[in-house]
């Protein structure tokens, strides 16, 4: 049996790490955040709640999902480092259905431009 191995969250107080059979993979250091936003993907019969964390001005951004172990520890973390992040916006995301419903929650709001780039 082949199953899909799932990322796993971890953080400090400098770094969000994605973890994958014990190994870090990848990180990036909190301090590099220009923006976050939440978006929506459409995965046919369900939609995944993700959140990005856009580094540059780019574009480039890292993404979490709430399919993740620790996505809701570290979306409740958001608060300390990033003040006046807004807390509100699962409803407006999460509704309607089937749409990106994209969001900036705080920082440099740019990403939607860089979004609808082709």
């Amino acid at each position: 049996m082949n199953e899909k191995i799932k990322l796993q969250l971890r953080f400090d107080d400098k770094y969000l790490y994605y973890i994958k059979e014990h190994n870090c993979t990848e990180k990036f250091l909190w301090d590099s955040v220009i923006e976050i936003f939440a978006f929506k993907r459409d995965l046919f019969s369900v939609d995944l709640i993700c959140i990005g964390f856009r580094v540059d001005t780019e574009g480039t951004f890292y993404e979490i999902d709430e399919e993740m172990s620790g996505y809701n520890d570290v979306v409740k973390f958001l608060e300390m480092p990033f003040d006046g992040i807004n807390v509100d916006w699962f409803s407006e995301v999460a509704h309607p259905a089937f749409e990106t419903n994209l969001l900036s929650l705080w920082g440099d709001k740019k990403i939607e431009k860089i979004w609808n780039k082709k």
